[in-house]
């Protein structure tokens, strides 16, 4: 199924995944959307652990919440 990355291992870039997603008939915004809940599941799970030497925890949440696309 995943071919293409014998060669390479077996870790694909967003862009890639995106492709062969997409390639497959998945919707990608759809998925991103789910993909970015989770993600902002876990950092409030663990924001108060959670160290960030470049900048305020919000920030980094505001951050990955405004990721919309790839």
């Amino acid at each position: 199924m995943f071919a293409h990355t014998c060669a390479g291992g077996s870790k694909l870039s967003l862009a890639a995944l995106r492709a062969l997603l997409e390639a497959q008939r998945v919707d990608w915004s759809v998925l991103w959307e789910k993909i970015i809940e989770v993600v902002l599941a876990c950092l409030f799970v663990v924001q108060v652990r959670m160290t960030c030497a470049c900048c305020q925890h919000l920030e980094c949440i505001k951050a990955i919440s405004k990721m919309s696309s790839i």
